[in-house]
């Protein structure tokens, strides 16, 4: 199943720095895990039907550090994808 990614992060995202405590630092240590294997973490406020803007965003600024993609933008990963997994991977 493929899924669209907030354009912006939702008002209670654990992403962002004021919600960061409503996640246990277990909860956190999972999410990061699996987000830098590639994997998406979806919004808890549209009941998992999309992606979730922070957890994107955090995958961006990681890839983009580690040097997997040019910059950290929505379309730098999907060039990347798309070089690396053709058009199997495209969300729309």
């Amino acid at each position: 199943m493929k899924f669209k990614c907030n354009e912006k992060q939702c008002k209670t995202c654990p992403f962002k720095q004021e919600n960061y405590s409503m996640l246990s630092g277990g909860r956190w240590e999972e999410i990061y895990g699996y987000l830098l294997k590639g994997v998406n973490h979806l919004c808890h406020s549209t009941n998992d039907t999309t992606v979730c803007r922070g957890g994107r965003d955090w995958q961006l600024t990681i890839f983009h550090r580690l040097g997997f993609i040019n910059e950290a933008t929505d379309e730098a990963l999907e060039k990347a994808m798309a070089q690396t997994l053709g058009d199997s991977h495209k969300s729309e």
